[in-house]
């Protein structure tokens, strides 16, 4: 079984879109990272980011897909309306509802994809690196975990 590339989760808000694009822009070729984008939208709100962060770069952007194997030079981006994790190399995607609390979509992978690698016996999934993109201009203090 060939392991996972390294694994990048990205966090941002709605106004990161310029910080992720410019961070995509960055990127040298040939980099064998996947990354995984996710944002906190309004769940009833359609998202455009698959397409502005594919003008980017010329890695594939797709949007995140259950049971999709994470693959190295493919960008990910969570849906509206949706949780998304890693297991055993395969994004797990779960949709929310109205009456979900569950709102936190970059909590949630950041803080759930860590257990998961600890408790699978797969070595299908490489050390994460975690960016958080807020402002081109206003970096934040907490922009690497």
């Amino acid at each position: 079984m060939m392991p996972s590339p390294p694994i990048v989760g990205i966090g941002a808000s709605a106004g990161g879109v310029e910080a992720l694009e410019q961070f995509f822009k960055s990127l040298p070729a040939g980099n064998g990272m996947a990354f995984v984008v996710l944002t906190h939208l309004p769940p009833d709100r359609e998202s455009m980011l698959s397409e502005i962060l594919g003008r980017a770069t010329r890695m594939p952007v797709v949007d995140a897909r259950d049971g999709e194997k994470v693959e190295a030079e493919h960008v990910y981006v969570l849906p509206p309306s949706a949780i998304l994790t890693i297991r055993g190399g395969n994004l797990q995607l779960r949709r929310t509802g109205p009456a979900d609390r569950e709102r936190a979509p970059i909590d949630v992978f950041l803080h759930r994809w860590p257990r998961t690698k600890r408790n699978t016996r797969s070595a299908s999934c490489s050390p994460a690196v975690v960016t958080m993109a807020r402002s081109v201009s206003r970096p934040s203090r907490n922009m690497a975990a």
